[in-house]
């Protein structure tokens, strides 16, 4: 847990007494403010010492036992997905040390889940603000924000000039006539003889006869 901790000296002392402090924070640091504060970066049980001494070397100490819990590292992956009603499934990739985690997930339509790997289905295209807050059962917190897209599904069709020539100087002209939403990325053919190509709207010529 990297929050800083705030100690304070609730010792009693007589009117102009000068007092010194040394705050022993039982990982090798020490302090000699009178109200200092204390970061400390390793999950641990830690015994605290403070010693006051005053006028003519008189001296007290006290002791206190605090404990640091870890603070869980929060992480998830996810894919895209195309199509409504289509689940998109998150894979939980969060840790702790030495501790039990509960999971809250917001999937940025109003829906959330407390499952480990939950998977949601969407019912609008567009982009969501998925954020999963992870609380251990000693009461450390973090969480994570991903943005993940739902895309509409292109419909793929085409049109071509002739479904059959002669064989001698063939040549079909493919149209792409697809249905499509937004950016296309790419077109991929295969005109059944071996040969492909990635042009939206290409033309091919068979060299061998067939169906």
């Amino acid at each position: 847990n990297n929050t800083p901790l705030n100690f304070k000296s609730t010792s009693q002392y007589s009117t102009g007494n000068q007092l010194k402090y040394i705050w022993d924070f039982g990982d090798s640091t020490i302090s000699y403010k009178e109200n200092p504060s204390k970061q400390y970066y390793t999950p641990g049980r830690y015994r605290v010492r403070l010693i006051i001494q005053g006028n003519g070397g008189c001296a007290d100490t006290a002791y206190e036992t605090i404990d640091i819990f870890a603070r869980p590292t929060v992480g998830f992956v996810q894919s895209d997905t195309c199509s409504l009603g289509a689940k998109m499934s998150f894979t939980n990739t969060s840790s702790v040390t030495n501790d039990t985690m509960f999971y809250n997930w917001y999937f940025g339509n109003g829906k959330y889940s407390n499952s480990k790997d939950p998977s949601i289905q969407y019912d609008s295209f567009g982009s969501y603000n998925v954020k999963l807050v992870v609380e251990t059962q000693n009461g450390c917190i973090d969480s994570a924000i991903h943005k993940v897209n739902v895309y509409p599904k292109p419909f793929a069709n085409f049109k071509v000039n002739a479904d059959r020539q002669c064989g001698s100087g063939n040549k079909f002209t493919f149209k792409d006539t697809s249905l499509l939403y937004g950016a296309t990325t790419s077109f991929d053919w295969d005109f059944g003889d071996g040969i492909i190509t990635n042009q939206q709207n290409p033309t091919h010529s068979y060299t061998n006869y067939g169906q």
